[in-house]
């Protein structure tokens, strides 16, 4: 019994050892490494590139508000096989807001207590054959600036870890704020004429 139960512990290891061809494990969520072992020896893990990154993360806004939306791609000059991608805060390392629009090939990570749908990964291993955007969406509560960090594999052995986003910024508004101003200083002008 003890023998099939070591077997199975070391089946379940090799999986976990050999990379994610259903997408990233909730253990890569702080450091966003992959944990991708030398293929033939899974006691040699294999390091981030140390060549330039042919991919780049960008971003369809220069700031946002409470409930802001921004979209956010993954694209680079060769196809890649798999990602993780979260939002956060300066300084802080569990991710913020949620994600959506997620093609059929890509999934949720649970990286965080507070935001369920803050990461998102890949589910098979078949390439990408083009750039990956999703839509982002900002807490309804007051947060920090934020930047989207990316890692991205182009294949088994050869990944880039945490590349940036530009930074965006907090407004400090709601989204609701600038369509209630428009239809209350009207209203507001109005007022003051009659009264003052």
């Amino acid at each position: 019994m003890e023998t099939i139960r070591l077997v199975l512990v070391l089946v379940g290891f090799i999986g976990v050892c050999q990379g994610y061809g259903s997408g990233a494990p909730p253990v890569a969520c702080e450091d966003m490494t992959p944990g991708h072992v030398l293929n033939g020896n899974d006691s040699i893990p294999l390091s981030p590139s140390d060549e330039p990154s042919p991919f780049t993360v960008t971003v369809s806004e220069v700031e946002f508000g409470q409930g802001g939306q921004v979209e956010v791609t993954i694209q680079g000059s060769v196809n890649f096989a798999g990602f993780l991608l979260q939002a956060r805060q300066d300084g802080e390392d569990e991710p913020v807001g949620t994600f959506s629009d997620l093609a059929s090939d890509m999934k949720f990570v649970e990286c965080s207590a507070t935001y369920t749908e803050a990461a998102v990964t890949h589910t098979n291993s078949n390439p990408f054959d083009g750039d990956v955007t999703v839509t982002w969406t900002a807490p309804s509560t007051q947060i920090a600036d934020v930047t989207f960090y990316a890692t991205v594999a182009s294949d088994h052995d050869n990944y880039w870890v945490m590349l940036e986003s530009e930074k965006i910024i907090y407004s400090g508004f709601s989204v609701l704020y600038p369509k209630l101003c428009m239809v209350l200083l009207p209203m507001v002008a109005i007022l003051n004429r009659f009264l003052g």
